[in-house]
């Protein structure tokens, strides 16, 4: 990925990169990583999700699985945290989203919690 962000730029075209916060692995030591990568690489511009399970799909069967839902109100979905896990409660995740919109906000903009 590194090197084609590199040649994108040294063509003149824009780099933008799109992450999710609080997917199944994340942990606080990952956010840090992923501002260290978006340093290094240097964007045009970034853009943060909250990852999100939708019924039927596998991401959903797996916070059945490995988690628990916190609220099942559609108008919450990509808004606010809707699962955790024993791993990554959330109250992490909602660190996990300050300190990125903290590190990032200044040059990118990035606004993750509505």
């Amino acid at each position: 990925m590194e090197d084609a962000v590199k040649w994108a730029k040294n063509v003149g075209i824009a780099v933008g990169l799109f992450f999710m916060v609080g997917a199944p692995g994340e942990t606080l030591e990952t956010v840090h990583e992923t501002l260290r990568l978006i340093e290094r690489l240097d964007p045009d511009y970034v853009h943060f999700s909250i990852a999100t399970p939708y019924p039927r799909t596998d991401f959903w069967k797996w916070v059945e699985e490995n988690g628990r839902f916190l609220t099942l109100d559609y108008s919450k979905f990509e808004r606010e945290f809707i699962f955790e896990t024993p791993e990554y409660p959330p109250q992490d995740r909602l660190k996990a989203a300050e300190i990125i919109e903290r590190e990032l906000s200044d040059k990118y903009g990035i606004k993750i919690m509505a």
